[in-house]
């Protein structure tokens, strides 16, 4: 974490901040339907994470901007806000927790830059801080990786055809996004459909896997 305490920003995200914002701690295990109790003030921060090691890392980065305000009030000034931490199942689950904009919920989360489409789309959820990195650089790269010694028959976009790919995730910009671009823009993959462009993808690589490529929001029709 860059910059101490105010290095907000992991590589690849963007922080979503629900737009009704402004309207105690507890660990556990997420059990919505338990009541998970953790709640905050109108004016607090609740970061929403996904696993064990994002609530322990959001805990830390809590303690140490709460530890730099009590040392010196004016670090942050009328800025502060106490910041919670408070585990969900999910990005969509995320999302939609924090679209209710309920005290009950968190209202900030870390997502991809390719989910950020869906936060506002579906969620009603807007950007409010990008990463910048070296040299003002507001970008990264998507890289495509293969065994070493594989593939040597391959010079073009069009030699990727009936190749077996794995995508990380449907809908990331790294892992899905940029390269379907690519392969759309390139002319070697035709468009299949246009609400659904997992099906371009397997008629151009043929049997290949992609987190969420069954969800209803990348499978429409249920025949992916």
């Amino acid at each position: 974490m860059k910059g101490g305490t105010l290095g907000l920003c992991l590589f690849g995200v963007l922080l979503v901040f629900d737009q009704g914002y402004g309207q105690t701690k507890k660990r556990t295990r997420p059990k919505l339907e338990d009541g998970y109790e953790l709640t905050r003030n109108a004016e607090d921060i609740m970061f929403c994470v996904l696993s064990e090691e994002e609530l322990s890392k959001c805990e830390a980065f809590s303690a140490a901007v709460a530890r730099d305000h009590l040392r010196n009030e004016a670090t942050f000034g009328s800025y502060y806000r106490p910041i919670l931490c408070k585990q969900y199942f999910s990005h969509d689950e995320c999302m939609r927790v924090i679209d209710e904009n309920s005290l009950q919920h968190p209202n900030i989360m870390t997502v991809d830059a390719g989910e950020v489409f869906v936060g506002g789309r579906y969620h009603s959820l807007v950007p409010i801080i990008k990463e910048i990195y070296d040299n003002g650089r507001d970008f990264y790269h998507a890289v495509a990786v293969i065994k070493k010694g594989t593939m040597t028959h391959v010079n073009s976009f069009e030699d990727l055809r009936d190749a077996k790919a794995c995508f990380s995730k449907v809908g990331s910009l790294a892992g899905w996004t940029i390269p379907i671009h690519r392969l759309f823009k390139s002319g070697v993959m035709d468009v299949v459909d246009c609400n659904n462009h997992v099906k371009s993808a397997i008629e151009f690589f043929g049997t290949s896997c992609a987190v969420n490529s069954l969800q209803d929001r990348y499978n429409p029709l249920g025949n992916n």
